[in-house]
């Protein structure tokens, strides 16, 4: 990705080569060039960790820090501005995977081969807050609307099973049953 650098270190200028990578967005959301073009930028910003808020005062040239805010929030939002964002910072995590290892490997080799017992353990817990497995939540919830004349089949379903239950039950024997799908 060729990209100029501003003065500031923002990104004001983008390449034809940098606008052709997102194209797709660009046309799957029907986005005009000029719109597209500062969306970049903002989205540029973000990824190298400015808020939103001066992302947005500099791709867009806005004086007004209020109402930069609130369009911020509201580009920031839109479909194709998150898949911007989106698709910027997966492609810095893989840009630098090799440093963040390099990285990693040097908190490792402090950790083991330190000069005091304090750096030590310091570095090897920095290590293990950066490679311990990620916190992830299952949402185990279901929800199921069922109509009237479902649930009464459901009912009946039921009913002929736990009929053939009983039917065992008293036998003392399993008796030829089949599966209810």
């Amino acid at each position: 990705m060729e990209v100029t650098k501003p003065i500031n270190s923002a990104m004001t200028g983008i390449t034809l080569n940098v606008l052709e990578d997102f194209d797709d967005i660009k046309s799957r959301h029907k986005i005009g060039d000029e719109l597209f073009q500062k969306g970049l930028k903002f989205a540029m910003l973000i990824s190298e960790g400015k808020e939103k808020k001066l992302a947005y005062m500099i791709a867009f040239d806005e004086d007004d820090k209020h109402m930069a805010n609130v369009r911020a929030n509201q580009l920031a939002r839109t479909k194709w501005c998150g898949s911007l964002i989106d698709r910027i910072i997966c492609g810095n995590h893989i840009l630098f995977a090799d440093k963040h290892y390099m990285a990693l490997s040097a908190l490792f080799d402090i950790g083991m081969n330190g000069d005091s017992e304090r750096n030590r353990v310091d570095a090897l817990g920095k290590f293990i807050e950066h490679t311990k497995r990620p916190d992830t939540k299952v949402d185990t919830q279901i929800n199921i609307n069922i109509g009237s004349d479902m649930l009464e089949n459901l009912e009946a379903q039921l009913n002929a099973l736990a009929s053939k239950a009983l039917m065992v039950t008293k036998a003392g024997e399993i008796v030829d049953c089949e599966v209810i799908q």
